[in-house]
């Protein structure tokens, strides 16, 4: 998706017709949206497949509550099991949440972009000198959000990894 949102935000770049401007760059948020979706969706999948295909509105929910839960069961019992130190039972699950916490932050602000990227075309893809935007995302903002996603769920993985819980 990512690659298809370059390309679109290439030719939105490029043209000096509004005409095509505006749905090629609304287009460009759009595919940057849904590859971040797939990335967490992809880490999901690694850590349960149950979790494989969960609604837009929902992957926030479950990163901050099924995600986390199951992280501060498993710290628990390796603590008790005396695998793991409270300090660095505590170490791990807030890095976790932190993670979990950016990601359901970015993908709740991509979501709205993208909302407003398919059911707004009123409001209209802007252009000021080399900066382009939709409400209040750039499009430099957008094409990070992939590799923002692709950093926090490797510390949520990691974490998971280091309790044996994949």
């Amino acid at each position: 998706m990512r690659i298809v949102g370059d390309h679109l935000a290439k030719v939105a770049e490029k043209s000096g017709d509004v005409a095509q401007f505006d749905p090629f760059g609304r287009s460009a948020f759009n595919r940057y949206y849904y590859s971040a979706f797939l990335a967490v969706r992809a880490a999901l999948r690694k850590i349960d497949n149950k979790w494989a295909s969960p609604s837009h509105k929902a992957v926030p929910e479950v990163l901050k509550g099924d995600v986390l839960t199951r992280l501060k069961h498993q710290i628990r019992k390796s603590q008790s099991n005396g695998q793991i130190t409270e300090s660095e039972g505590m170490r791990l699950f807030h890095a976790a949440q932190t993670a979990a916490s950016e990601l359901s932050n970015l993908l709740s602000s991509a979501r709205e972009t993208r909302r407003v990227a398919d059911y707004e075309p009123e409001q209209l893809v802007q252009k000021s000198g080399s900066v382009i935007t939709l409400g209040e995302c750039s499009l430099d903002t957008a094409k990070a959000w992939e590799r923002r996603v692709e950093t926090q769920t490797k510390t949520i993985l990691r974490v998971y990894g280091d309790l044996g819980l994949i």
